[in-house]
């Protein structure tokens, strides 16, 4: 979503013990077809986040944005 908000995707280890990729299959063709209207996040979501994060910005302490944690005792500190 980086083309929606301007900011650099920061990509980091996968600190849980799991597969890269799993093979969960989603289909939304029973719903689609009872009448579900999705929002993306391209359409509405993403512009409702921008509206509402652009408003509380100011709140913001960005040292508490990035997770810290080990999950794993032999998990590199960062």
């Amino acid at each position: 979503m980086a083309e929606h908000t301007g900011v650099e995707i920061q990509h980091l280890d996968n600190p849980r013990l799991e597969a890269d990729e799993n093979t969960l299959r989603v289909d939304n063709h029973t719903f689609l077809e009872l009448g579900l209207n999705p929002t993306t996040l391209s359409d509405g979501l993403m512009a409702e986040v921008r509206e509402v994060a652009g408003k509380y910005a100011f709140r913001v302490d960005d040292s508490k944005i990035l997770a810290r944690s080990l999950w794993r005792k032999d998990m590199r500190t960062r």
